[in-house]
C-alpha cells in the first residue's frame, strides 16, 4: 500500500496522516452513533444531532458528511421544527487572507503585554534578593553559633583545646606549689 493511499479515507485525500487517522476515528464514531440512532423518533435524533454539534464530535469532511445526512433527515421530518436544528459549523477557512467583514476572526491566544514581563522580572529580582539575604543571614548565624559547625569547627576546637591546656597548666602550677609547701620532691 502506497503512502498516498493511506491518506485516502472514503474518497477524501487528506494532507497528513494525522488528519487521515482522525477521519478513520470519525468513521468508527459514525458507525457507532448510526447504529444507536432511532430514526423512528425524530425528536431523539434532533437531541443527539444538536449534542454532536455542540460537542464538536465531527470536524473532518467524513463527519461533516454524516452530520449533513442527519440534518437532511431532520429537515424532511415534519415532527421537527427547522429552527431547532443547529447549523453545521465549519472549522476551515476557505479564503486565506480575505479581509472581508463576513470572514470570522481567527481565535488567537491573548498576547502578553510587554509590561507583564517587566513585572514578572521585577518580582523575580525581589525574590532573588530576599533569598540572598536569607542565605547571608544563615551564614552569619552559623559563624556566630556556639556549637562547632562546618564553618567554624577549626577555631572552636582550637579554642577548646587551648582552654583545656590553660586549665591543665593552672592545675599543675597549683599542685607544684602545694608540693613545695609540703616539701615533696
Amino acid at each position: 500500500m502506497d503512502k498516498t493511499d493511506k491518506l485516502i479515507v472514503k474518497g477524501y485525500k487528506f494532507g497528513s496522516m494525522k488528519d487521515a487517522n482522525m477521519a478513520r476515528e470519525e468513521e468508527k464514531k459514525i458507525l457507532y452513533i448510526g447504529a444507536k440512532l432511532n430514526y423512528d423518533d425524530p425528536q431523539s435524533v434532533l437531541v443527539i444531532y444538536n449534542k454532536m454539534i455542540d460537542n464538536r464530535i465531527f470536524i473532518t469532511p467524513i463527519g461533516q458528511q454524516f452530520l449533513n445526512e442527519v440534518e437532511q433527515f431532520l429537515l424532511r421530518s415534519p415532527e421537527v421544527d427547522d429552527v431547532d436544528i443547529l447549523p453545521i459549523p465549519l472549522f476551515t477557512m476557505f479564503m486565506q487572507g480575505s479581509t472581508g467583514s463576513d470572514v470570522l476572526p481567527r481565535i488567537q491566544a491573548r498576547k502578553k503585554k510587554p509590561d507583564d514581563y517587566h513585572i514578572q522580572y521585577n518580582i523575580a529580582r525581589a525574590v532573588i534578593a530576599l533569598l540572598v539575604v536569607c542565605i547571608l543571614a544563615m551564614f552569619l548565624i552559623s559563624v556566630d553559633a556556639e556549637n562547632p559547625n562546618i564553618l567554624n569547627y577549626k577555631t572552636r576546637i582550637e579554642d577548646e583545646y587551648a582552654s583545656w591546656e590553660q586549665e591543665l597548666t593552672q592545675r599543675e602550677n597549683v599542685v607544684r606549689e602545694k608540693e613545695r609547701e609540703l616539701g615533696i620532691k
